[in-house]
């Protein structure tokens, strides 16, 4: 099983505006009903008549001093009169107070409600932990832990699972473990909603695909970086998996190329590392020079990772080998990508 950290984009936190509806029958003499709805950007206030109201005013006090006033000349029944107005940032009680004349007499209405506004939650996905294979991650909240929703997908666009883990209320910090189970199929993204107790929630999105391929052996010249003329009909049928792949999936992700070199260990240890990355750079600019268009990266590990464990100076063609990865912004690391110094090739 081959390991590479998750990237991700689209974070979202949510500040949520607790407290449900409200609303309130007719009384004192107006046929009114009233419904209170709160997002993270604004209040609506919703009036509606089930009688001709003539000159009704509406105004909404708050226990932090601001009031705000709106008037109408008239609502007729099965009107409805929308008022809105910024949602707090603090937790706030208001005082809606109606006056109006129907059927030619005065009338009031007065209620209160509260909003709470929580503090915003934050998660985040230990990458450390994700397992390809066993589809399943660890996660902690900022916040006690209500539960999780999670949306995954593969690579051409198919929902591979969807479901929602339940917590216990664990407390802030606590490592939060969450498993799926799903069809076949490379996971693309995983769409991660976590929820607090309080209804607090925030979403991310993870991307934990890459494809790597099998190995290329070049034969190159001993000591030389060029890539022999012998060798462009096998590269150019990996480079035909790299298009497809690539095409695909830039779809719905944006892609790069990573391209690893590594040497046999015959000659010095320092010598092979930079040959080896001189030929992984070459590699990437013969990919290129193709027409390839997407962004590449190379590395050298010289004779650091052997596919074929020898002792020093054992000539072992399967050692001297290149790796092509496609994957996304954050650069890969696995058991053959023990290291993160990408260098990035100029188009």
């Amino acid at each position: 099983m081959r390991l590479l950290p998750l990237s991700c984009s689209a974070w979202v936190t949510c500040c949520v505006l607790l407290g449900s509806a409200h609303s309130a029958a007719a009384q004192d003499g107006l046929p009114l009903g009233f419904e209170f709805q709160a997002t993270t950007e604004e209040m609506v206030l919703t009036i509606s008549a089930d009688d001709l109201v003539e000159q009704i005013e509406v105004e909404i006090t708050s226990d932090r001093g601001s009031t705000q006033t709106a008037t109408r000349a008239s609502l007729d029944q099965g009107d409805v009169w929308t008022l809105e107005f910024p949602a707090p940032t603090v937790t706030t009680t208001y005082t809606v107070v109606t006056t109006g004349l129907f059927a030619g007499m005065e009338g009031a209405m007065e209620f209160s409600f509260p909003v709470e506004v929580a503090a915003p939650l934050e998660f985040e996905v230990d990458t450390s932990t994700y397992d390809r294979d066993a589809h399943s991650f660890v996660m902690r909240m900022n916040q006690p832990a209500g539960h999780v929703d999670i949306l995954v997908r593969g690579d051409r666009g198919e929902v591979l699972a969807q479901r929602t883990v339940t917590f216990d209320g664990q407390p802030a910090n606590t490592p939060l473990p969450v498993q799926w189970s799903q069809g076949p199929g490379n996971v693309m993204t995983i769409e991660v909603t976590a929820h607090s107790t309080d209804g607090v929630w925030a979403s991310r999105r993870y991307i934990p695909w890459y494809a790597e391929f099998e190995p290329v052996y070049i034969n190159f010249a001993t000591g030389s970086a060029e890539v022999p003329e012998s060798d462009f009909a096998m590269l150019r049928e990996r480079l035909a998996q790299l298009v497809e792949t690539a095409t695909r999936v830039s779809e719905h992700i944006e892609v790069q190329l990573y391209v690893a070199g590594y040497t046999d260990t015959v000659g010095a240890p320092a010598d092979n590392q930079r040959l080896s990355e001189a030929r992984a750079q070459s590699i990437g600019r013969w990919v290129q020079a193709q027409g390839w268009s997407l962004p590449v990266s190379y590395q050298g590990f010289g004779e650091d990772v052997l596919a074929v464990d020898t002792a020093d100076n054992v000539d072992e063609s399967r050692n001297r080998r290149a790796l092509f990865i496609l994957g996304t912004a954050d650069s890969p690391t696995s058991v053959d990508v023990p290291r993160n110094r990408w260098r990035r090739l100029n188009p």
